[in-house]
């Protein structure tokens, strides 16, 4: 019998497991032989390596869909802010200590002579 495939979780947080794999695989850059040896003296389990390399693949591609939804989102946020950057900056400008009220095209027009 197949076995069903798990649907990634994408917005889920990563496990300590899932840390840990990322952490020494990306971070410290070990081989699989000293990663299997972590993982059994620090989470008391049986582990064999190709189950972590799969893990190890799976996690990297789930990333890579969440990195997918939060570069969509970072697109749209820096839309936003083109759009509405002077709109933004002219309230800041009284919280910042101007002394009057400045008009969006005004902040404009005063950024592009300076």
């Amino acid at each position: 019998k197949k076995r069903a495939r798990a649907t990634p979780k994408i917005g889920r947080p990563l496990s300590e497991e899932e840390r840990l794999l990322l952490k020494l695989k990306e971070d410290e850059k070990l081989p699989w032989k000293d990663i299997i040896r972590i993982f059994r003296s620090r989470l008391d389990k049986e582990y064999q390596i190709p189950m972590l390399q799969m893990r190890y693949k799976r996690l990297r591609g789930r990333l890579c869909q969440s990195a997918d939804g939060e570069e969509k989102a970072l697109r749209l946020a820096d839309r936003h802010w083109e759009t509405n950057k002077w709109d933004i900056i002219s309230e800041k400008m009284l919280q910042f200590g101007s002394t009057h009220r400045w008009t969006p095209k005004k902040c404009a027009q005063k950024w592009q002579e300076l």
